[in-house]
């Protein structure tokens, strides 16, 4: 999409940012768009690659790579360029509830795997994708859109954070009648008070929810659910009830004086901040204040580096930042190659800003806090740290962060905040409902639970004790309390689309690798190899280099033999089978034909729709004949 010899013509350019030193006068967001003509020069950079990775969201070595909502990426870029801003913004909101958010604080995924940053510089999709939402405002296009008829059912929506705001949009288009519950004083959640002001202007969130209140959902703030508003209530009142409440539960570091004053959550130090903001910009001094104080921030990520920058707004006396693992590399390494999410060393914008006032970067690596020290009052005043190293456990075969002895080295601080992650929802709310909680940090406890309840385990205790009888026990195991189980299912479906796809494959590659196991191997089991052979690998390798690199032409020569459907009405995996096919047919000449016609008619049987097979067969036959007739197939 967009020009086609724009990614050779136009350099990437960005929004300008405002000068770190500037810009930490205040609590606005510090980017200056681009005009018009120049983002429709950026989007010409866009170099219909063919296959686009930047909307693929897959996970590729537990990172995901691409848009995880799977935007049209290609299509907004390419009527951006051309100027037909209605349908860029139609295509965008096909995708993303809300872009006004996701422009302003999504990590551009989209951006890591862009084909264009493989040999430079990739298309500014993120910046895009706002100067599509910010027209759309602006010309009228984004305005309430009401659905056409109701249902007369009742949704509750407990939470008004990201997720609740796009399950009501999206129940709310479908004709029912929503109502969300907010516990804070003001709509949004983690949007409104876990993100600050320079990366999310409030006045973003209620220029959309003003939208959604005319498109008739109702919001209900300062109701929370399990102390002031009965779940019951609730319950009698809805036909469905949603609970969209977030993982808001910190994770915290336990260490000697961990009940010192001055320590506190990230989360409830930014909420503090962006509250008092909004009520009186900060005149009520009613929020956790950092001036004049040496800060230490526990963690390395987004809410550790948003800690940064407020701390420096306040008007801290230092900051510095522990991180656990090792800095990343500054060049993208030969084992970490694209697409995969680039591991390199990030510099955000609060650790800029450390730099640009303090004159150096406010992390340290491998380091953590090994105790917290308080004057006579309680009051913290300094801080324990110690550096890690990665070792083995010799149990589990883990390697793990463990301090090194005689590294430990005292900093003086008033104020720690932790920024160490979240461990799931509030039991509070989860009682209320009567909900069972199964995420993530307890689901190997309660799996654990189950399978020692179980049947199999108690069969397995009165059976022999033989290495064959443990081998049965575990392939039962996995067959029976593990692969069925529902909430691994949606735990690894969270981390790739694709899991439900991958499953019969996963299974039996688990289950083969159990029957090999030997006694006499102990803990050295050899694992199944990820391909049958040598030849096996390279097949591989090879279907997948041609199919990429000859994707335009075969895609042109289906052009040709489905005339009477235009390209864009056909089924897109329909395409991606016939690219992978071709490129096996023309690459290997060994494969008999029929061979490859029915392997990937039994794929479109699996992956596609119920009158692909027979569509992608007449296509490909009569591909093959075309090119047998020019000479350029010798099967």
């Amino acid at each position: 999409m967009g020009k086609p010899t724009g990614f050779l013509e136009y350099e990437r350019v960005e929004a300008k940012a405002v000068s770190p030193k500037e810009r930490i006068k205040n609590f606005n967001e510090f980017h200056t768009p681009l005009s018009e003509a120049e983002q429709r020069c950026q989007s010409a950079r866009c170099m219909d690659c063919g296959v686009p990775f930047c909307q693929s969201g897959m996970n590729i070595k537990g990172m995901t790579s691409g848009c995880p909502l799977n935007n049209l990426i290609p299509e907004w870029n390419d009527l951006v360029y051309t100027g037909n801003w209605e349908q860029a913004y139609n295509r965008l909101h096909k995708t993303s509830n809300f872009p006004e958010f996701t422009s302003r604080v999504c990590p551009a995924l989209c951006e890591k795997a862009c084909t264009c940053g493989l040999n430079g510089d990739p298309v500014c999709t993120k910046e895009n994708e706002m100067a599509i939402i910010e027209h759309a405002y602006a010309n009228g296009l984004a305005g309430p859109k009401p659905p056409k008829a109701r249902t007369g059912k009742r949704i509750a929506v407990i939470g008004s954070g990201p997720s609740g705001l796009a399950v009501a949009d999206q129940l709310n288009q479908r004709g029912h009648l929503v109502t969300v519950y907010e516990r804070a004083d003001r709509v949004g959640g983690l949007l409104r008070y876990g993100i600050p002001n320079m990366k999310l202007e409030k006045h973003i969130i209620d220029r959309k929810i003003d939208v959604m209140k005319e498109e008739g959902i109702e919001f209900i703030t300062e109701a929370n659910i399990g102390q002031n508003i009965k779940a019951k209530k609730i319950m009698e009142d809805y036909d469905a009830v949603v609970l969209a409440v977030g993982a808001s539960n910190p994770r915290d570091i336990n260490a000697p004086g961990r009940d010192a004053n001055g320590i506190h959550f990230a989360v409830d130090f930014l909420a503090a901040t962006t509250k008092s903001l909004l009520d009186s910009d900060l005149t009520d001094g009613r929020y956790i204040s950092a001036k004049d104080k040496n800060v230490i921030v526990i963690g390395g990520g987004d809410t550790g580096n948003d800690c940064v920058g407020t701390c420096i707004r306040h008007g801290c006396k230092s900051v510095t930042q522990l991180e656990m693992m090792p800095k990343a590399p500054d060049v993208r390494r030969d084992t970490n190659p694209w697409p995969q999410w680039p591991l390199v060393c990030k510099t955000d914008y609060g650790q800029e800003e450390a730099i640009a006032v303090f004159g150096h970067d406010p992390r340290i690596y491998t380091t953590t806090v090994k105790e917290f020290k308080k004057d006579k009052k309680g009051n913290l005043e300094k801080v324990v740290t110690v550096k890690l190293e990665s070792k083995k456990d010799e149990k589990t075969g883990r390697r793990m962060m463990v301090p090194v002895e005689g590294t430990e080295q005292e900093l003086p601080c008033e104020l720690v905040l932790i920024a160490a992650g979240f461990l799931g929802t509030q039991k509070y709310i989860a009682d209320a409902f009567g909900v069972e909680l199964n995420e993530r940090t307890n689901y190997l406890r309660s799996l654990l639970d189950r399978i020692l309840s179980s049947e199999i385990y108690a069969q397995y205790l009165e059976a022999e004790d033989s290495y064959e009888n443990d081998r049965t026990f575990w392939k039962n195991i996995y067959r029976r309390l593990i692969f069925s189980d529902e909430n691994l299912g949606e735990i690894l479906e969270s981390q790739s689309l694709y899991w439900n796809d991958d499953m019969p494959i996963i299974s039996t590659f688990v289950l083969k690798t159990v029957k090999r196991f030997e006694e006499s191997a102990g803990d050295e089991q050899e694992l199944l190899p990820m391909f049958k052979d040598e030849d096996d690998r390279i097949f591989a390798r090879t279907l997948f280099r041609r199919a990429l690199l000859d994707s335009n032409d075969n895609k042109k020569l289906i052009e040709q033999f489905t005339r009477n459907w235009e390209i864009e009405r056909i089924a897109f995996m329909d395409i991606v089978i016939m690219i992978v096919a071709l490129a096996e047919i023309t690459s290997f000449p060994s494969i008999p034909l029929q061979v490859s016609f029915n392997e990937y008619i039994e794929i479109a049987k699996s992956y596609s729709t119920s009158k692909s097979g027979n569509f992608i067969n007449g296509v490909l036959e009569a591909i093959t004949s075309l090119l047998k007739k020019e000479g350029r197939l010798e099967k």
